[in-house]
C-alpha cells in the first residue's frame, strides 16, 4: 500500500491525494470518474490510500458520511464556484471571486477528508492487504471494472512517488 509506513497519518494520506491530483492524467481521470460515475473523489482518493481492510458495513458508514458533507457543503461550494466562472478577461472583480470560492472548495475537499480519516481510524485491519477493485466497486457500484483496472495503476503510481 502507498503509504503503509505511515498508516494512520493524515498528512500522508492528504499529501497522497495533493501528488495524485497534481498528475493531469490522474486528475483528468479522477474528474470523469465525477462526472460520468457520480464517484466522490475524495473517497475515491482515500479508499486507494488507505492501508488495511474494511469490513463492507463500515465502508457503506463512511460513504453515507461522506455523501452528507459532500451534499451539505462541497456539491453547494463547487455549484457556485462553477457559476462564477469568469467568461472574459473584463470581469476582474468575477475572477477574485472566482479564485475566493475555488480556494472554500478545496477546503471542503480537505475537511470531507480529515472526516474520512477520523472515522476510519478504528476502523479495519492493517495487517489486511485490500484488493481495490474490490473496493471501489463496493464504493461506486456504477463505475465499470474496466476504468477501475485502468485507473489503479494510474493513480496509485501517481501517487507513491
Amino acid at each position: 500500500m502507498p503509504e503503509a509506513a505511515r498508516p494512520h497519518d493524515f498528512d500522508s494520506f492528504w499529501d497522497f491525494s495533493l501528488r495524485i491530483w497534481a498528475s493531469a492524467p490522474a486528475r483528468e481521470r479522477l474528474l470523469r470518474w465525477q462526472e460520468s460515475y457520480d464517484v466522490d473523489v475524495i473517497l475515491a482518493l482515500f479508499a486507494l490510500w488507505y492501508p488495511g481492510g474494511i469490513r463492507t458495513g463500515d465502508w457503506e458508514k463512511l460513504v453515507k458520511a461522506a455523501a452528507n458533507w459532500q451534499e451539505q457543503t462541497t456539491s453547494r461550494v463547487r455549484a457556485l464556484r462553477r457559476r462564477l466562472k469568469p467568461e472574459g478577461p473584463r470581469q476582474p472583480n468575477r475572477a477574485a471571486l472566482y479564485a475566493a470560492t475555488k480556494e472554500l472548495e478545496v477546503a471542503c475537499e480537505r475537511t470531507a477528508a480529515l472526516r474520512l480519516f477520523q472515522s476510519a481510524q478504528n476502523l479495519g485491519d492493517p495487517a489486511t492487504t485490500p484488493n481495490l477493485t474490490r473496493r471501489l466497486r463496493l464504493l461506486f457500484p456504477g463505475l465499470t471494472v474496466t476504468e477501475i483496472r485502468h485507473g489503479i495503476p494510474q493513480l496509485t503510481q501517481v501517487g507513491c512517488t
